[in-house]
């Protein structure tokens, strides 16, 4: 999955591997170093639940779907 894609996105939800589901405003994409082995990643501002209001990043790997919620 490339998570570039959601760059210019104003809130996504993201499901992780667990079914735990996230919702909330598109903070920043970090693209990764491949070739040091660091993947990319999303950090967003979850809307709900304890978390709510906190920094939040997901690598590709704790991302089992994403979907956009509102585009810039």
């Amino acid at each position: 999955m490339k998570l570039s894609k959601f760059y210019n996105c104003k809130r996504l939800k993201i499901v992780t591997p667990d079914d735990k589901t996230f919702t909330g405003t598109m903070v920043d994409y970090f693209s990764g170093y491949e070739e040091d082995g660091v993947p990319e990643s999303i950090t967003i501002r979850p809307e709900f639940g304890t978390i709510a209001g906190k920094l939040v990043e997901f690598e590709e790997k704790d991302i089992k779907s994403i979907e956009i919620l509102d585009e810039e």
